[in-house]
């Protein structure tokens, strides 16, 4: 590959680099009161998070980040069910990809005061007439889904059909109707004027790769002109 080639690659590199870094659109906490389901002792409840590819072509143009995930007085119990493009722990995060229809993680816990964790969202929308959509519910230990007053009994359901797409929270129904909707909150997102050093490094290496660009180049044409000056002289000598 040539010097330019090389250049070419690693400024595209640069450019999917900070575009991932900045497609989070939706930094927010998520906290919901589980006091009421602490009440019978030792029946587990199994947090489900899921993303769905509304598209339908598994273009995985959208993640889920979940954080700082917090059971209150309450216990992860057992490992977490993973499907589709999810990944992680309680412990190290979870992450989600919509590179499938249907990416989810499922972990059961012994509820306690409360459950809550940061969500961070990317937002783009996809071009057909169904969007990505990302949601939050809880199932029984007999995998019965909690009702809500949500048309799909989740406690939270973004549908990704905009930049600054809608958030909608929803409280429990029927006999979990001691169950409030959960409390939404704002994250600081890190701040931006300070590149990362991933970042820095990829930009040095650029600022490297051009300046060797040049110099190569110049260097070939400085031989070139060279070679036409001592093609010239043995004429004239001759």
């Amino acid at each position: 590959m040539t010097p330019r080639k090389r250049l070419l690659a690693l400024a595209a590199l640069i450019a999917s680099t900070l575009s991932a870094a900045a497609s989070a659109s939706v930094m927010v906490s998520v906290t919901l009161d589980t006091s009421s389901l602490a009440a019978t002792p030792g029946s587990a409840v199994i947090l489900d998070l899921q993303l769905n590819d509304g598209s339908g072509t598994n273009d995985a143009n959208n993640t889920a980040a979940i954080t700082d995930l917090n059971f209150g007085t309450g216990a992860a119990v057992g490992d977490p069910t993973v499907g589709g493009g999810a990944s992680g722990t309680i412990a190290g995060g979870v992450g989600l990809t919509d590179n499938v229809f249907l990416s989810f993680f499922d972990q059961a816990f012994q509820p306690g005061s409360l459950l809550s964790f940061n969500l961070s969202l990317s937002t783009n929308p996809d071009a057909g007439p169904t969007p990505d959509q990302f949601s939050f519910s809880l199932f029984d230990a007999a995998g019965n889904q909690i009702s809500t007053t949500g048309l799909l009994s989740a406690f939270l359901v973004i549908d990704i059909n905009a930049l600054t797409p809608i958030i909608q929270t929803f409280a429990g129904s029927g006999d979990f109707a001691a169950i409030g909707a959960p409390t939404i909150g704002a994250v600081a997102p890190a701040p931006a004027s300070v590149p990362e050093p991933t970042t820095l490094a990829l930009l040095g290496m650029a600022a490297v790769a051009l300046c060797l660009s040049r110099r190569c180049k110049r260097g070939a044409s400085a031989q070139r002109a060279d070679d036409k000056l001592s093609g010239l002289t043995r004429t004239c000598l001759g």
